[in-house]
């Protein structure tokens, strides 16, 4: 397009320019142009210049007007050519002030036009198209940005649907995770007892007797005792003789007293005895020609006087089993050893049965003669 231009001042005159004379389109007779008449009037322009006649304050930029755009392009020359004119003449378009600029690219809907008009074949690969069908760029941007963000709010609640509401209706039964068994602590090993210590025997006796045995009792009980002390006394001893005896329990320790005594004389506890006297004491036996005679003797717990009280005891208890050949005893009487008090009763089988306290000891004798023997080994 070539717009006229006008002088400032007045209507300038009109110079028509020759148009190109296109190439004639193959096949088809083309018609060389015609000179105008000579009297054929120039054509009108097209305004004023822009700024022509203005002050400087109506130059300031405003709404934009519609505008009216001489355009001539080959088909309108073309149009002239055939109407007879000499000078070509310009179509007229009017431009709204919100549209833009006519699109005069190749493959345009202008150049469609005049291809189309001069017999032309549009390039391959490029159809026409309307401008209403090419979105504008902003408008596919929003379009695309509208989809994304449609697709991020869709999983979203897919996943919240899928994690949270889901199992609240048709969740599984939640397995219950038995926990671990605690580790089994390992045993310490048992501590074993130390052994019982054994009881040592020391004998009262201040001077050692010519004879002296040891008898092992497997169970203290008075059976037991008794036969055991019957088989010691089958030894074919002198007349006189005292032989220092040394009762033991099953581990060789010595059998304690209170143990003891509670078997001789059931009428006495353990517990009672052990109120009054030590654990350890010392036996005999005495032979003569009437017999074999036992005898004991243990330290006293406490003074002489409450212990000859609680042995008053013996003189209404049973005291067979003190003796190997048991008999009917008499009643108590008062007597002595060596200026020391001490209460017997006597049998027909020429048995007799003495007790007494005397330098912190306790003792018993089946035989008279048998506790002077002994009260001579004790100190008494």
């Amino acid at each position: 397009m070539e717009p006229t231009q006008q002088a400032p001042g007045g209507t300038p005159p009109f110079t028509p320019q020759q148009p190109k004379t296109p190439p004639p389109p193959s096949g088809a007779a083309f018609a060389p142009p015609q000179s105008a008449p000579s009297g054929s009037p120039p054509p009108s322009p097209l305004g004023p210049p822009p700024g022509a006649g203005e002050s400087e304050q109506s130059r300031v930029p405003g709404p934009r007007p519609d505008q009216e755009v001489k355009l001539r392009t080959l088909s309108t020359d073309a149009t002239s050519i055939a109407q007879g004119s000499a000078d070509p003449i310009p179509e007229s378009v009017v431009v709204p002030s919100d549209e833009q600029e006519p699109n005069l690219k190749p493959g345009s809907t202008s150049s469609s036009i005049l291809s189309n008009q001069f017999g032309g074949t549009p390039p391959p690969g490029n159809p026409p198209s309307s401008p209403e069908a090419e979105p504008s760029t902003p408008k596919k941007s929003k379009k695309i940005l509208t989809i994304l963000i449609s697709v991020v709010v869709v999983l979203g609640l897919v996943g919240v649907g899928y994690f949270f509401i889901f199992p609240l209706f048709f969740g599984e039964d939640e397995v219950a995770i038995a926990p671990p068994p605690p580790p089994t602590p390992t045993p310490s090993p048992t501590p074993t007892p130390p052994p019982t210590p054994v009881a040592l025997h020391q004998s009262l006796f201040l001077t050692t007797p010519i004879e002296r045995a040891e008898v092992r009792l497997i169970t203290a009980d008075f059976q037991t005792i008794t036969q055991s002390l019957n088989q010691l006394a089958v030894s074919d001893f002198t007349e006189g003789t005292l032989q220092e005896i040394s009762l033991l329990d099953a581990d060789g320790g010595q059998l304690s007293w209170p143990d003891y005594m509670s078997q001789l004389l059931p009428d006495f506890t353990p517990g009672e005895v052990a109120q009054y006297f030590d654990t350890d004491f010392t036996g005999w036996i005495y032979y003569d020609e009437k017999g074999k005679w036992p005898g004991y003797a243990v330290r006293i717990l406490g003074d002489e006087s409450s212990i000859r009280t609680a042995m008053v005891k013996l003189e209404s208890s049973t005291l067979s089993g003190v003796f190997l050949t048991p008999d009917v005893l008499g009643e108590f009487k008062d007597g002595s050893i060596n200026a020391h008090s001490t209460r017997f009763a006597t049998a027909p089988n020429g048995a007799a049965f003495n007790y007494g306290v005397a330098s912190g000891l306790f003792f018993i004798s089946t035989s008279y003669a048998g506790l002077q023997e002994a009260a001579f080994l004790l100190g008494l």
